[in-house]
């Protein structure tokens, strides 16, 4: 089965969710993560920069719901049962906790008022006792599918599949040339055809599995699709942003750490807003790479300051390593203690 096969199972309406997510809290989250870090689309006004201007970044909703790489990718013969279970892991979870609830109240009452309303079921519906039997049955039956299930870690095969953003993807143009001998302020604009794809399909997938609204993944994937976007062209006071061949080529780690954090930082603020939305976060969290999680140890032993110092005063220069970014943070932090 292709994975393509599996997002054909989602409910019907995922794309229309994905989008009227999109068109209520575009603006919101944009806001938010201007707010969190500092950084502005539009260039300030400055004597001597060329760089003066705006950066526009589109939001929109894929039409096939997936990433292009994605088309040939396919789950393995003897797994596509346990994927197709996948979707189902909240429903099997319900039946075998409820059989087993329903079962024990009506074979097995734990105290005076379960055997009171097993005897008020008796006398009124004689009938059940003769079909608390078969709860056993479903229990079992619910155990044999959770099982089978578990055999295939559907999300995580899922971010193996491609090295990057399979729920949504900021996508930006490389300069032409070799940029790293221009001096950033001398450069042209950042490329004004950057903009971000929301994978709709995906979005569907990875929430029947997890159990989250479509609603409030998209906005977890719109958050950080966006920081991706305000930490890259986002300038800052002085009119710098991060320089474009830098940004391609420092550690995806440190990147996708960088729009993590901010991440975090915008779906805390907004928790009462889109109350749903940090929930959702730390669900998908616990179910990302390695490279999702560079930011927890930011969160824990530095101030937002320290984070964005480090960013503003090291995107100037070469492609960042994330040992290098930890190294500055370590020492710039010691300052907002």
């Amino acid at each position: 089965m292709f994975v393509s096969d599996l997002i054909k199972k989602i409910p019907v309406d995922t794309k229309r969710r994905v989008s009227e997510a999109n068109q209520r809290y575009n603006k919101t989250i944009r806001e938010v993560v201007r707010s969190v870090t500092r950084l502005n689309l539009n260039a300030p006004e400055q004597v001597g920069h060329k760089i003066r201007g705006r950066q526009g970044v589109s939001v929109s909703v894929d039409s096939i719901g997936y990433p292009k790489d994605f088309e040939e990718k396919s789950i393995p013969n003897d797994l596509t049962l346990s994927a197709l279970l996948s979707l189902r892991k909240t429903q099997l979870l319900k039946l075998r906790d409820s059989t087993n609830s329903i079962g024990r109240l009506l074979q097995k009452p734990k105290n005076s008022v379960e055997r009171e309303t097993q005897d008020l079921i008796f006398k009124l519906h004689p009938k059940v006792g003769s079909l608390a039997p078969s709860l056993g049955e479903s229990f079992e039956v619910s155990e044999i599918l959770l099982k089978e299930s578990g055999r295939y870690d559907l999300i995580g095969e899922l971010f193996k599949l491609i090295d990057e953003d399979i729920l949504g993807h900021y996508f930006y143009k490389l300069p032409k040339g070799d940029s790293r001998q221009i001096p950033l302020l001398e450069q042209e604009l950042p490329p004004t055809s950057s903009r971000i794809v929301l994978y709709w399909g995906v979005i569907g997938l990875v929430a029947e599995v997890l159990n989250l609204s479509v609603e409030d993944l998209t906005v977890v994937v719109m958050a950080h699709e966006l920081a991706h976007a305000y930490t890259h062209l986002g300038f800052d006071i002085d009119g710098y942003y991060w320089n474009t061949y830098s940004f391609y080529k420092s550690d995806r780690a440190l990147v996708e750490g960088l729009a993590q954090y901010y991440t975090e930082k915008a779906l805390k603020i907004l928790s009462v807003k889109i109350p749903g939305g940090y929930g959702a976060y730390e669900e998908l969290l616990r179910n990302q790479p390695s490279a999702y999680h560079t930011h927890n140890k930011w969160i824990k032993d530095t101030t937002p300051e320290a984070v964005r110092t480090a960013l503003i005063t090291m995107r100037k220069k070469n492609p960042i390593a994330l040992n290098k970014f930890n190294d500055k943070l370590q020492t710039i932090g010691i300052q907002y203690k």
